[in-house]
């Protein structure tokens, strides 16, 4: 969890070397887990810089967590969130 979290609290995504330092695992541990997250799809790697971002999965986990009664997320927000998990099931076109 520690691992998504930091990538969560990184606007521009963060390497493999960024969360080594940020969270004081091993390389190896990070990588990992990394790769697990990312075969999973909780978190994306970008082909360009190769610095993890939040994966579809994850944002999909998250939106649900809101949406939950239990977690008493506002009845007004339900069609948006609703709405846009509906999105995040089709397919992207491009992706930046």
């Amino acid at each position: 969890m520690q691992v998504m979290q930091q990538v969560a609290d990184a606007p521009r995504g963060i390497s493999i070397a960024g969360l080594v330092e940020v969270t004081g695992l091993p390389k190896s541990t990070i990588h990992r887990i990394t790769s697990q997250l990312d075969v999973e799809g909780y978190l994306r790697r970008s082909p360009v810089d190769k610095r993890f971002v939040i994966g579809k999965k994850l944002q999909e986990f998250s939106l649900t967590i809101l949406s939950n009664a239990s977690v008493g997320a506002p009845c007004h927000a339900m069609p948006f969130l609703k709405l846009y998990l509906k999105k995040l099931a089709k397919p992207a076109i491009a992706q930046c």
